[in-house]
């Protein structure tokens, strides 16, 4: 039933007509799409296998490393993969050998490979496997190193708490960006005409609309590994990512394809439809999104009230000025870029009523701006959704930014005003 229930609301929003003419241009992208995703799925599962082997050389490398540092009062018991630093106990499982390392790097490798065939030379070409797959086995052990070293002698908390979960994500994306960095400007491995400096490639539009939520994003993972439970670095946060959209702003500009007209004032419903579309969605956020655990909201109580005024009511702000700025950033991102890509790679000639007309593109942007928010997927992706009809209204990004800003702005007055404080975590 579920699925005839699916199959009809396709039928309803897309005619077959229009399927077919979706299936003449999107059936390549779909399947080369679908067969990385199935290629990732299938070498996660075989990784499993190496778990084993690999844990017991990871332990062995690790230690190795330790002691390399001057690290000389380990203690060490191999039957049980187990490391200890002056009380600090960590246990080397299958899960810790890098294997899930392992098998995306290789994915990340072979699908840069098929997508950028025609500029890479053959077979060195192929030499990317086994130095990325060493490079990321000992960017694992190098984690597991640096938990010990910080579990020891800085916190167990932090290395617990942010280090131990992030560390991991942190180093695989910056293993693979050295790696494309170190290829695009490689004449070993593209051809001559090919190479690029990357000082010298001029405007990039994708730039301006990305580099602020990359930023944020990149702030987020970074700042993560030097805090537990409580995110007390989540100024740097705010301040990173309004410098990153300061320094965009005129590229942002350059590539609008916002239609002139009256000013915003005159314009029926100017304000009052994406302020009625952030209410709207505010009020299903509190309905479908997840709460925080009473745990969670206890330790984060404990936690501010242990603060001092003025560093509580500081963090506060921030948080405040923080959900009004990821408005901007994430609206910039996933309305202003992905929205508009999704039907034209010169996305900045796409405008936004059109681009908001149009199904797939809609559902699409939606589905990822739901998947960024874990713990309120459906939820976000309705506010995505709701937020793209509201470009539709004027044609305007500046009202689904306005939409988003209204709950987010509303979403904090309502957590501090009724101490639903499990909004902020």
């Amino acid at each position: 039933a579920g699925l005839c229930v699916v199959i009809t609301a396709v039928g309803m929003g897309l005619p077959v007509r229009a399927l077919r003419l979706l299936t003449r241009v999107a059936a390549r992208p779909l399947l080369l799409g679908l067969g990385v995703g199935v290629v990732a799925f299938a070498a996660g599962l075989a990784s499993e296998l190496l778990w084993s082997p690999l844990a017991t050389s990871t332990f062995h490398v690790t230690t190795a490393v330790l002691g390399a540092v001057g690290v000389h009062d380990l203690f060490v018991d191999l039957p049980t993969r187990q490391l200890g630093l002056r009380g600090f106990l960590v246990e080397v499982k299958g899960i810790c050998s890098g294997a899930q390392g392992l098998g995306l790097t290789t994915v990340f490798i072979g699908a840069y490979l098929v997508r950028f065939r025609r500029e890479l030379r053959f077979p060195r070409s192929f030499l990317l496997f086994p130095v990325g797959l060493l490079a990321a086995y000992f960017v694992n052990v190098l984690r597991i190193a640096a938990l010990m070293l910080i579990g020891a002698y800085v916190s167990e908390e932090v290395a617990f708490g942010g280090f131990h979960s992030k560390a991991g994500w942190v180093l695989n994306v910056g293993l693979a960006l050295a790696l494309l960095l170190w290829v695009r400007r490689s004449h070993f491995f593209k051809r001559d005409e090919e190479v690029v400096d990357v000082r010298e490639d001029g405007d990039n539009p994708t730039l301006a609309y990305l580099a602020p939520i990359l930023t944020s994003t990149a702030l987020a993972m970074l700042t993560g590994l030097v805090v537990a439970s409580f995110d007390s670095l989540y100024p740097v946060r705010v301040v990173g990512a309004g410098l990153a959209l300061f320094l965009v702003r005129r590229g942002l500009a350059s590539t609008s394809s916002t239609p002139a007209g009256v000013s915003a004032s005159r314009e029926p419903g100017a304000v009052a439809v994406p302020v009625a579309v952030g209410v709207g969605v505010l009020v299903v956020w509190l309905f479908l999104a997840r709460h925080a655990s009473p745990e969670d909201v206890a330790a984060f109580r404990a936690t501010l009230a242990g603060m001092s005024p003025a560093a509580r009511w500081g963090w506060i702000a921030s948080r405040a000025i923080g959900a009004v700025l990821m408005a901007v950033i994430e609206e910039i991102a996933f309305r202003g870029f992905l929205l508009r890509r999704l039907v034209s790679a010169e996305f900045w000639t796409v405008e936004y009523r059109s681009a908001a007309g149009r199904l797939l593109p809609v559902v699409a942007s939606s589905l990822a701006f739901g998947a960024l928010h874990e713990g309120a997927i459906v939820a976000a992706t309705l506010a995505g959704v709701a937020y793209a009809a509201s470009t539709a209204f004027r044609g305007r990004l500046s009202d689904a930014i306005v939409a988003h800003a209204v709950t987010n702005g509303l979403l904090v007055v309502y957590a501090m005003g009724f101490g639903h404080w499990e909004w902020l975590i």
